[in-house]
């Protein structure tokens, strides 16, 4: 979704490490995600078409647990890697789908898998931000955290940054937490920097809280949030900086289906909108 577009002014929660303010800034960010339940539209109608940006190349999935609350949530921890290894892959019709309705020329999209799985135990406050975010991941990938180091980025990498139980992450709304659950679910967003060698580096990036709001946990917590990780995939490799397919009214793949299920083996997923069959689809 692209209605969503803030400049976050507000600084960064200190945290037990010291990581340079303005080490992740970019232009004010444009957040693409899944609306709480409530929130999502009725009904959507496509085409979404190609607006010349890059799209994400064989995508890997960096799972991210931040937080040290995550310890408890083995059975989800283990269920949310299953799910990048068994579900994103070319094994699923929906994946051949978006290769075969959005690949463009240099940038044929393939299938997703895992790029690795990382648990961050640091103390994370109940109210994050997304400028924080930033910034850690900028920390995690070039090893100045003490404790954790990510995969390389890479053109393929995206992070997959999922928030501990019992935390808020101020994103569309920037000033307070009462959109989570409420307006949105997840998002996806990029940004980048300079590495010490002098190379930008693109980061592509998704967000996923504990659905353990109403409005994001219909289907049960775990359920849930295997829907909205599908989702925000599906939008990150198809739309990663705002560039790509997207409709005439900012509705990027998933939006135009959000909260259609489906089971794809132990998995339930969101349906996907494809051009080529003129609806939400799910291969089944």
């Amino acid at each position: 979704m692209k209605s969503f577009n803030i400049a976050l002014s507000i600084g960064a929660i200190a945290l037990a490490c010291a990581v340079n303010p303005a080490a992740a800034q970019d232009t004010p960010p444009t957040f693409q995600g899944i609306l709480a339940k409530s929130a999502a539209p009725e009904s959507s109608v496509g085409p979404v078409t190609f607006h010349g940006g890059k799209l994400i190349n064989n995508p890997k999935l960096v799972d991210v647990y931040w937080g040290s609350l995550w310890g408890p949530y083995g059975n989800t921890v283990a269920l949310l890697d299953t799910f990048a290894i068994g579900a994103m892959g070319s094994n699923n019709p929906v994946m051949t789908m978006i290769d075969q309705d959005y690949s463009e020329p240099g940038f044929k999209i393939g299938a997703a898998g895992i790029g690795g799985s990382v648990y961050e135990s640091e103390f994370v406050l109940p109210i994050e931000t997304d400028t924080t975010i930033r910034e850690r991941l900028r920390g995690w990938i070039e090893g100045t955290i003490q404790g954790i180091k990510l995969p390389p980025n890479s053109p393929s990498a995206l992070y997959m940054v999922y928030v501990q139980p019992g935390t808020c992450v101020m994103a569309y709304n920037g000033s307070n937490c009462s959109g989570f659950g409420t307006q949105w679910c997840g998002y996806h967003s990029s940004f980048h920097f300079k590495d010490s060698t002098g190379k930008i580096q693109m980061v592509k990036y998704s967000v996923v809280p504990y659905a353990n709001q109403n409005g994001c946990n219909s289907l049960g917590v775990d359920n849930s949030m295997t829907l909205i990780a599908s989702h925000e995939v599906a939008e990150a490799i198809t739309d990663p900086l705002g560039t790509g397919w997207y409709d005439s009214t900012g509705n990027e793949v998933g939006d135009l289906c959000s909260w259609q299920s489906y089971n794809f083996g132990p998995f339930t997923m969101q349906k996907i909108w494809s051009n080529s069959h003129f609806g939400c689809y799910s291969g089944q």
